[in-house]
Parts: C-alpha cells; sequence; structure tokens
C-alpha cells in the first residue's frame, strides 16, 4: 500500500539499466503496451530472479523507479512542447513513492492529482469511457490517426438500439 515496500528498498542500477533498454521504451510513437508486454510472466521472471527478501525488495523500488523513469522520459521525448505541470490519475497517484521518484525526476515541474484539480482519479476510466461514447453518440472521431498509428481516425464502438432507442434519438438530437 502507497509504495511502502519500495521506499525501504534500493534502486539497482544495474537491473534498472537493463530495464530502460527494453525494446519497447525504445520505440517511436505511437505506441501503447500493457500486460502483454510487462505483465504477469514478465513480473515473475524478474521476481524469480531476486534471491532473497532484501533483493525483493529491491527489485520493487527498482521496478517502481523504472515506472517514474519510463514517464519521465516519455515527456522529455514525446510532447509537443515542454511539460509545465503534470496531473497523475488512477490507482498509480496512490503510490507515494513512485510520485516522489517522477517528482524527483521532473524536477520544479508540479506533480499533481485528478483531485487537486476537482475529478475523481478512481473514475477516470469512466469517464473517459462516457467521453468517448458520447463522442460515438455524436458520430464523432474517437481514434486519431496520429495518436494511435491507424490509418484513418474512426468512430469507436457502435451503439446498439433497445427499449428505449428512439427516446434517447429524441433527447439529444432534436433542438
Amino acid at each position: 500500500p502507497n509504495g511502502d515496500i519500495a521506499r525501504v528498498g534500493q534502486v539497482d542500477d544495474v537491473l534498472l539499466q537493463k530495464l530502460m533498454g527494453h525494446p519497447y521504451i525504445e520505440r517511436d510513437i505511437p505506441k501503447t503496451t500493457g500486460r502483454e508486454t510487462f505483465g504477469t510472466d514478465y513480473a515473475i521472471q524478474l521476481y524469480e530472479q531476486a534471491e532473497t527478501e532484501l533483493a525483493k525488495q529491491n527489485l520493487v523500488t527498482t521496478l517502481t523507479m523504472f515506472t517514474a523513469m519510463t514517464i519521465a522520459e516519455a515527456y522529455q521525448r514525446f510532447a509537443p512542447a515542454p511539460i509545465c505541470d503534470v496531473i497523475l490519475g488512477g490507482g498509480g497517484r496512490h503510490n507515494t513513492t513512485l510520485v516522489a521518484m517522477l517528482q524527483g525526476l521532473l524536477g520544479d515541474i508540479p506533480v499533481r492529482t485528478h483531485e487537486d484539480i476537482g475529478l475523481d482519479s478512481d473514475f477516470k476510466e469512466a469517464l473517459v469511457f462516457a467521453i468517448l461514447a458520447y463522442e460515438t453518440w455524436h458520430g464523432r472521431i474517437g481514434a486519431l490517426p496520429s495518436q494511435t498509428g491507424a490509418v484513418k481516425g474512426t468512430v469507436l464502438g457502435q451503439i446498439t438500439p433497445s427499449h428505449n432507442y428512439a427516446d434517447l434519438i429524441r433527447q439529444t438530437w432534436v433542438k
């Protein structure tokens, strides 16, 4: 909880450099990844390499720093202009060690949370899906080629009619 294990361990600089050399890190944008690259199998492999409990603590600290470094590096490599503010959302903002590491890497750039600007971070994904659904409902593009690598922009998803479909159309399309 709150990044407590990472707070007491030490960063293994050799492992950190190895992690930062992962081919995914070097890729250009657009890119996305998740469990298929850095999932359970990858974590188990790293965990099994840590031979002692102290080494396992250090692994957690190193992986936390790896996360902070990949975020900071992405801002440096891919932001279209220098960033002046970072707003964190989702579960990661609860990890105070990760937030402190990111703040340390970013220096004078403030690191805040969605709560600091009046949003609930725990509902970030639901909010994004609501916005995408709204855009789909109105027939507007929700995936831009510059962000996804797709050939063209597309409307995301589909609206499946139900018993209240006609009422919804009247409420949202009639002016």
